[in-house]
């Protein structure tokens, strides 16, 4: 959620942020295709092996046209540092990337038996945490609103 929306912020910014975008699409893509042409289903179907060969190649001719270019892969942090949200990333993001990687710490310990690592009901407070993240992001969304419509930002406020 977070990258998407410093996607957003850098799209709004700079209009040619697109290709950034497309770049990290076809990367992603193209991960994805290797990985399927490995799948012994897809290798068992001409068709479908042809069709994700073809995809394959497509998208590695357009990552080394974007490489070409300058584009290079971004981690989250980079990109929410350009969309001036780096206060989001350093803190609420971390924050909440503790408690997902808590519970799926969680399943791996309950279900594959691997450690004696349990969850723990969160703390009340972080309700009030969550809470705070939640409406600082509905804050910069309907602060950000005007530059994707025709409306002012005098439009969304109350008088």
């Amino acid at each position: 959620m977070l990258e998407h929306l410093a996607d957003i912020l850098n799209l709004a910014a700079k209009p040619d942020y697109v290709s950034q975008m497309h770049f990290d699409v076809t990367r992603s893509n193209l991960l994805l295709y290797k990985e399927r042409l490995k799948d012994p289903c897809v290798q068992a179907d001409p068709v479908t092996l042809k069709k994700f060969a073809d995809l394959k190649a497509m998208s590695e001719t357009i990552k080394k046209n974007l490489e070409g270019q300058g584009y290079k892969k971004q981690s989250i942090e980079q990109k929410c540092k350009s969309a001036g949200i780096q206060e989001l990333y350093d803190i609420p993001y971390r924050v909440l990337s503790r408690f997902t990687h808590g519970q799926g710490r969680y399943v791996v310990s309950g279900v594959g038996g691997v450690g004696d690592e349990r969850a723990s009901q969160p703390h009340p407070d972080n309700f009030r945490e969550f809470l705070s993240i939640a409406t600082r992001l509905q804050a910069l969304a309907i602060n950000t609103l005007p530059q994707f419509s025709g409306l002012s930002k005098g439009m969304w406020r109350r008088s």
